[in-house]
């Protein structure tokens, strides 16, 4: 619950002392300054991502990945920047950049597998809802922020969970109640993470999304993307930001996890809340299955 942040962050403000949290890349900054101008320097921006010769391959690994759907697959940075434009390009850049700094040795790889398609899954997912309300709103205007920020989001909500593994050795066992939305994870199992570890990922991601100098309502929704309470925020963009990573997890844990009458029984059941936020109907949802399923059922 809000009330008990303060306490949290600082508990696991001090467990990050320990946990040697990496810093945002400075390739990310200098990709990020050069998107922001007025008149971007494209050269520029392919030769920073070329000079990483790992960053450019696990870039176009995503790039020709299906969670952007290209029908011909880009050999090149270059080329990865004109199909798919300067935002789109600068997410994959902060998304590699991400897995090469969780990419710690020793770490159970199928773990790592499973945690990273999950955390692409949802960060695409996101983006796709994210699109389908503003496109659909009359005021399209108000959910820019929403828009803005809804990928990355995504990809950061469970950027601690390899940071749990390299700090403890028993987290493994807490991966699947980590990894689940609030379709069937309890807050009370986040609460166990504190109990036992004396934080939860939750909080941890918080301070990494903090030390990459994410936006701060990315922030404030890592911390409390368990939680099941949207309304106890007052800020609006914040529960917009919070349903929208929500209503993509719900969707792809019932789209990996259930067989063909669960999903269906399932999708109508939805949280009214989320959809409700969102501004959205019931149709709209089942409007944006397919692309949806589309990006789940693709193999890696």
């Amino acid at each position: 619950m809000l009330e008990n942040d303060a306490d949290s962050i600082k508990r696991a403000g001090d467990i990050a002392k320990s946990i040697e949290i990496p810093p945002q890349p400075g390739i990310v900054i200098k990709v990020n300054e050069e998107v922001r101008q007025a008149d971007p320097d494209l050269k520029k921006l392919t030769d920073l991502v070329n000079k990483d010769v790992a960053l450019a391959a696990k870039a176009l690994k995503i790039v020709n990945s299906s969670f952007f759907g290209l029908r011909q697959p880009a050999k090149s940075i270059s080329q990865a920047i004109s199909l798919l434009g300067l935002n789109n390009f600068s997410r994959i850049v902060v998304a590699s950049s991400l897995e090469e700094s969780l990419n710690f040795k020793g770490l159970d790889k199928e773990a790592m597998a499973r945690f990273w398609r999950h955390s692409l899954l949802v960060a695409s997912v996101s983006d796709l809802i994210a699109r389908k309300v503003y496109s659909s709103s009359p005021t399209p205007a108000e959910f820019k922020h929403l828009l803005d920020h809804a990928y990355t989001l995504g990809l950061f909500h469970d950027c601690a969970i390899p940071l749990m593994m390299r700090k403890f050795s028993d987290y493994s066992d807490c991966i699947p109640t980590a990894l689940a939305g609030i379709w069937s994870a309890q807050q009370s199992e986040v609460h166990s993470e504190e109990m036992k570890y004396g934080a939860s990922h939750c909080t941890i991601g918080y301070i990494v999304a903090k030390s990459w100098r994410l936006d701060p309502d990315i922030c404030e929704c890592i911390k409390h993307h368990h939680d099941h309470h949207i309304g106890d925020h007052d800020d609006l963009n914040k529960r917009r930001l919070l349903a929208n990573l929500l209503l993509a997890e719900c969707t792809v844990e019932i789209l990996t996890e259930g067989n063909s009458s669960e999903i269906e029984d399932n999708l109508s059941a939805l949280p009214e809340e989320l959809i409700f936020e969102l501004d959205l109907g019931k149709d709209d949802i089942a409007n944006i299955r397919e692309k949806i399923s589309a990006i789940v059922d693709e193999p890696d």
